[in-house]
């Protein structure tokens, strides 16, 4: 037994405008990629291209995504395409913060002509208390110290 897609209720006389809207839909999303994709090969430094990388997949996938949406207009489709707009919009963000701060601690470079470095400037301040250089290993008498066990075997004995 095979299910049929369900097809959400439209005529032909929405159609022309579902497709209408479409076509604009995907020329957005498209110019997003398009920009996103120029920024990461021309702007100077590592965080500005991650930025770059950042908006083109949130807005560029979403634009296409809604594009599809009103093309194919099933509510299976709808469904897939809104989570993974959702999906993007919460985990583009996380994820470029995160390549940024790690491109940070590792001390790449900044262009010249960047304004302001925030958090080279909380680290500066002793009384701002940023202690965010070993990511993840608790401070204070619990944390653990690796110890050398000597040689690790694989395999049968």
């Amino acid at each position: 037994m095979e299910l049929a897609p369900m097809v959400l209720a439209a005529d032909d006389a929405t159609a022309g405008v579902r497709d209408l809207l479409a076509t604009i839909s995907l020329a957005g999303g498209l110019f997003f990629m398009f920009v996103g994709a120029v920024g990461v090969v021309r702007l100077p430094d590592a965080y500005q291209r991650i930025h770059a990388a950042s908006k083109c997949t949130t807005l560029g996938l979403a634009g296409m995504l809604i594009a599809a949406i009103l093309h194919v207009w099933t509510l299976d489709i709808a469904g897939k395409a809104i989570m993974a707009i959702v999906f993007t919009f919460v985990a583009s963000p996380i994820g470029s913060h995160l390549l940024a701060k790690a491109a940070h601690h590792c001390k790449i470079e900044q262009w010249p002509g960047t304004l302001s470095d925030e958090l080279a400037q909380d680290k500066a301040d002793p009384n701002c208390s940023v202690s965010d250089d070993e990511i993840g290993v608790p401070e204070g008498p619990q944390r653990l110290v690796a110890q050398d066990s000597g040689p690790v075997h694989v395999g049968a004995a």
